[in-house]
């Protein structure tokens, strides 16, 4: 499993890797949930084969702020 620090980090290239998307050409993110310690995004991406989703699970940029050490 690859930890991933942000959603800033999941660009259309990251994407196409590790998730073998061939011809993926743009990536829509849209927030779905915000918590203490995570936050939710719906991501779609463009691909040679069509259109996918997945959701991505990251940490909150704001938990450190909250006393959380749940992240490296």
């Amino acid at each position: 499993m690859t930890l991933v620090p942000s959603i800033d980090e999941l660009d259309v290239t990251w994407l196409a890797q590790h998730l073998d998307l061939v011809g993926a050409t743009e990536v829509c993110v849209s927030s779905i949930g915000q918590g203490q310690v995570a936050n939710c995004y719906r991501l779609t991406i463009q691909h040679a084969a069509g259109t996918s989703s997945v959701i991505a699970k990251v940490p909150s940029p704001h938990r450190e702020q909250l006393g959380f050490r749940l992240y490296p």
